[in-house]
């Protein structure tokens, strides 16, 4: 569901990250398909009866959350950016003549900055610039599917073993690298259907721990919806636990950091 030239996101870990979702999904399957089936419904309810000519879908790798079919039916012309595109799904939308596959990195150059500066040993967290997103085609419509924690947490993680820093330093360039997101989504007509918080049980389900995944806060959001995603019940993501993720998807809202 991430961006880019392979090779600063192949060194990072994200297109292997990626390529792990569907096995996954196959895993989970009964319990993902309710959230991804909320995910493509809420598209389509943001979108139906619009007059929009363009839709741009940022993340939509295995297009397990979007329903192509009907936006390619909708839309004169459909957007998929994503760090990776799979072979299958590409092969999937070939007789989809107004889809068109994007290659590019989301966060706006994150990715090659950070397997740099990983290269050369040089990482001050402290001095990392957020760059501005802007490669994104002319389009009427912008999804940010299931995109906002990941922009963050997978770069983070690829350096906590590379930098010496404080937790609340991760905190707040998770916070930046999502406050840009957001500020870009501004200048469109767009949705944004994210996980905000994480929920760890045991393997019986009982209550262990929750941490925030996202972390600016949408204030005056239009067409919000909730709901839960069952995300590990076999205890793969961590070792014998359950994990499930609360989901906000919203359209058009302001926001401000928490």
């Amino acid at each position: 569901m991430l961006f880019l030239k392979s090779n600063p996101a192949k060194k990072l870990g994200l297109i292997d990250d990626q390529k792990g979702i569907i096995k996954r999904y196959q895993r989970e399957k009964t319990n993902w398909d309710k959230h991804l089936n909320h995910s493509k419904q809420y598209i389509l309810d943001t979108t139906y009866q619009k007059k929009y000519k363009s839709i741009t879908i940022l993340g939509s790798g295995w297009h397990l959350d979007v329903p192509i079919a009907q936006l390619a039916a909708d839309f004169e012309k459909v957007y998929l950016i994503d760090i990776y595109h799979p072979q299958q799904v590409r092969y999937n939308c070939r007789n989809l003549q107004n889809v068109s596959f994007l290659t590019q990195d989301i966060t706006g150059g994150l990715i090659e900055c950070f397997a740099k500066k990983i290269k050369e040993k040089s990482f001050v967290l402290n001095e990392v610039q957020i760059p501005a997103y802007s490669e994104i085609p002319q389009t009427d419509y912008v999804v940010s599917l299931n995109l906002l924690s990941q922009l963050d947490i997978l770069l983070v993680d690829s350096i906590k073993h590379k930098c010496t820093a404080l937790e609340a330093e991760y905190v707040t360039l998770r916070k930046k690298i999502q406050l840009a997101h957001l500020t870009f989504l501004q200048k469109f007509n767009y949705s944004a259907i994210f996980d905000f918080k994480e929920y760890v049980f045991d393997s019986n389900h009982n209550y262990e721990s929750e941490c925030d995944t996202v972390f600016v806060s949408p204030k005056d959001v239009h067409n919000q919806k909730d709901w839960i995603w069952k995300f590990d019940s076999q205890g793969y993501y961590y070792e014998n636990k359950i994990v499930e993720f609360a989901v906000k998807a919203v359209s058009n809202f302001e926001f401000s950091p928490t």
